[in-house]
């Protein structure tokens, strides 16, 4: 399965608070750094997704975003998620996701759960001990920002993330 995400650029003490809350509560910390997912897992050839990520990228421009609260994500289904939700750039992520599952990536756009721009800090089997978490972040009254300025493409393999291409976001306009 190939993967899109967006790596955050912002400051190290905002790298340092999302991280040390990852590490305690999330079983991906060591898989790849924070991130926000785009695309879920597809099994489009290799190339052919490649070529599709960097078309999207070269047309999409950075955008700025902030993260001012987390939300406890729970479908009743799998684990609870704790999400660090997008507030300023949310529209510009979901414009993204929305254009790389175009053209030959629409078979991976998942209509059954809604897109959240978010960075995940948390996943656990009890909901109650996610929304407790949530909570605990909430009361910091934290408010991160920083810029997506690329796209990458990898996979997960060997217990990590695997790049295969990171294309910067080229539009002017």
């Amino acid at each position: 399965m190939i993967f899109t995400v967006a790596m955050p650029k912002w400051s190290a003490d905002a790298q340092a608070s999302v991280q040390r809350f990852r590490r305690a509560h999330d079983p991906q910390f060591g898989l790849i750094a924070p991130h926000f997912t785009l695309v879920f897992g597809a099994t489009l050839e290799e190339e052919a997704y490649v070529a599709h990520v960097r078309a999207v990228a070269r047309a999409a421009k950075p955008l700025a975003f902030s993260l001012s609260h987390a939300m406890l994500y729970y479908t009743g289904d799998g684990p609870a998620h704790v999400y660090l939700v997008a507030s300023e750039g949310a529209a510009a992520l979901t414009r993204l996701y929305r254009q790389l599952h175009g053209g030959p990536m629409a078979p991976w756009l998942r209509l059954d759960k809604p897109f959240v721009p978010h960075i995940t800090i948390a996943a656990l089997g009890d909901p109650a001990a996610a929304l407790q978490i949530a909570d605990e972040w909430n009361a910091q009254n934290l408010c991160l920002s920083g810029e997506i300025d690329a796209l990458t493409a990898g996979r997960i393999s060997d217990g990590g993330f695997r790049v295969l291409a990171e294309t910067s976001l080229e539009a002017t306009q």
